[in-house]
């Protein structure tokens, strides 16, 4: 198709929601991989952790501290710059309740919970 500016994509259903941190279905799912980047990643094709907007990573003995070095030169989509304080907010806005952007479509941030075991004050 050359010349063709648009793609055609084929999918069972809509995404509900596309704040992903707050959606457990398949299709917004789907979509969120493909237009949001994470710290970290899976090897495709394996359970495999990888470094994804970190470039690398390294914890504690105990695993409850995490040091993450992140990859420079990334921007937001509006131009941005990636970095440590967006990386924050980004962790604030699922574990506070009280945070402004702590909202989502539902406000549950499930995988937040079943991780991390609960939001701030729980």
């Amino acid at each position: 198709m050359a010349g063709a500016d648009r793609l055609v994509y084929a999918k069972n259903g809509d995404a509900i929601s596309l704040d992903c941190t707050d959606e457990t279905d398949g299709e917004s799912f789907e979509v969120c991989t493909q237009i949001f980047e994470g710290l970290l990643a899976f090897k495709p094709g394996t359970t495999e952790v990888v470094p994804a907007l970190a470039e690398r990573y390294e914890s504690n003995p105990d695993a409850t501290e995490w040091t993450f070095y992140l990859r420079k030169g990334v921007k937001f989509q509006d131009g941005t710059p990636f970095n440590a304080q967006a990386v924050v907010v980004n962790f604030l806005r699922q574990w506070d309740p009280s945070h402004p952007l702590h909202k989502g479509r539902t406000g549950e941030f499930y995988y937040w919970t079943a991780f991390f075991g609960g939001f701030k004050g729980d």
